[in-house]
């Protein structure tokens, strides 16, 4: 679905015929490259991707080029020999070189196309793993060609919380301690699983449980790892993230929360948790905009008073929620008659199309890389026609030249999504608004924040803007004031 039969490589020139079933520019990574920010969100740890040393050269420059950090990610560096026989030894010296160079708390071992093609069992392998090191085990299979980076990512937090540790017993409310100590009675404790949000966006959740006096465990929590400080000294492994015996202590939350409603149907850390160790569990969508903020914000006060926990909503984020509803009403006028084209992950793409309906620009097209089903086209379209506008076309495991081809025949006045599509927006001059990720041709992809009221506002003026400066650069005045 989505694939042109036709593309234009160069402006003025002809358009070039494509193969069935060929993939130009896709929308989308590779699952590895997901499993390996999943582990960023851990303390102390490396991953390491069983396979040909290409892909981790790909998508250590692929992530630098998005977060602007350094980033380590060791390799199995299969050669001709282990294509044939077998990764294992390389596996184990990689192992055992990882240990000694980084002395990492955590190792986790993500497999590649050329490892599961093959048939490569690593939890086979993990026996003859040094085990007098005190280092933790995580392994998942992540071939590129069985998902995307969200698969990678959500696959990585699943093996996390289902292999870190046995869970242990849930505490009486009001009873639970934490990494930094012990939790003050009437404090709710929860499990949050983010979805692969941006650092800023963890920051900003981390700063809203705060105000609601919620403590909680991030799985992952990648807030600081891929968005620290500037370093007096190289380090090999990052500050930050959550501690693998936070993780260990999953099961002794009251509640757990799980964004993305897309992603989870396929894998749920969540419901992992709570096979293990019988923690309840919501599923919410990614809480972009105001009707999904409020959803975020109604679940964890529901949550607190299902657990005898006295909710709290600070007036920081009342103030908040007033001023994007004034936001809103400021800038209606620059977005009526509006159509967008959306395009990322499906979580993203259904969160962006619920804050775009709120301020009243219809998504005419609705994009993904991800191979999703029915289910995830109906949830996108019931977002459309419950603001009272029509079925978005939708397509799924789709690539940009799809895009480019669909956008020749519906209209769009705007694109939101990563910069890989921003080839797509210059040659048929419609402005792209960046979100999302990857972001590559701008600084602070890693700062940018999608979510809560805050995320909602930030959005609003940056849509609100890029229509305001295409009329305004297209106009023949040039006027400076509005």
């Amino acid at each position: 679905m989505g694939k042109s039969s036709e593309s234009i490589t160069k402006e003025g020139e002809a358009p070039v015929r494509e193969a069935p079933g060929m993939v130009v520019n896709p929308c989308k990574a590779c699952a590895p490259l997901g499993a390996s920010i999943a582990l960023r969100g851990i303390r102390n740890s490396m991953c390491i991707l069983h396979g040909s040393q290409g892909c981790a050269t790909y998508i250590r420059r692929f992530l630098i080029g998005h977060f602007r950090e350094p980033v380590d990610i060791a390799s199995s560096s299969f050669d001709e020999s282990s294509a044939v026989f077998g990764g294992r030894s390389n596996l184990i010296r990689g192992v055992k070189n990882i240990i000694g160079q980084y002395k990492p708390e955590v190792i986790g071992i993500a497999t590649t196309c050329l490892a599961e093609t093959i048939g490569e069992d690593v939890g086979m392998y993990l026996k003859d793993f040094p085990a007098d090191e005190g280092v933790t085990y995580i392994h998942t299979e992540t071939a590129a060609y069985k998902g995307t980076h969200v698969d990678g990512f959500m696959k990585m937090c699943a093996a996390i919380a289902a292999q870190a540790a046995p869970p242990r017993k849930r505490a009486a409310a009001g009873a639970h301690t934490c990494g930094q100590g012990e939790v003050g009675k009437g404090s709710l404790r929860i499990n949050l699983f983010p979805w692969m949000v941006s650092p800023e966006d963890i920051r900003h959740l981390k700063w809203v449980l705060g105000e609601m006096g919620v403590q909680a465990t991030l799985l992952p929590d990648y807030s600081r790892s891929f968005d620290g400080g500037a370093w007096k000294e190289y380090h090999r492994l990052p500050e930050g993230g959550t501690s693998i015996d936070a993780v260990r202590r999953m099961g002794e939350a009251e509640h757990s929360i799980e964004f993305g409603l897309i992603s989870s149907h396929k894998c749920s850390p969540a419901a992992i948790v709570k096979q293990k160790a019988g923690v309840p569990y919501t599923n919410l969508p990614l809480p972009i905009g105001l009707k999904n903020s409020d959803a975020c914000i109604n679940a964890l006060i529901d949550v607190s008073r299902e657990n005898g926990h006295e909710p709290r909503f600070s007036p920081m984020l009342k103030d908040q929620r007033e001023r994007l509803l004034d936001a809103y009403a400021d800038a209606h006028k620059y977005f009526a008659g509006l159509r967008a084209a959306v395009y990322g992950e499906g979580d993203f793409v259904a969160g962006i199309c619920s804050l775009l309906c709120e301020l009243g620009i219809e998504p005419v097209i609705c994009l993904s890389g991800e191979k999703l089903n029915s289910h995830a086209e109906a949830m996108i379209s019931r977002i459309c026609t419950d603001f009272a506008f029509d079925e978005p076309l939708i397509r799924f495991d789709a690539d940009f030249s799809g895009l480019e081809a669909i956008l020749d025949e519906v209209h769009a006045d705007l694109m939101i999504g990563g910069s890989k599509g921003y080839k797509v927006s210059r040659r048929l001059g419609i402005p792209l608004v960046r979100a999302g990720f990857p972001i590559q041709d701008r600084l602070g992809g890693q700062r940018l924040l999608h979510i809560g009221y805050a995320g909602a506002l930030r959005m609003t003026d940056q849509i609100a803007n890029t229509m305001i400066a295409k009329r305004q650069d297209e106009s023949p005045v040039g006027y400076m004031s509005m």
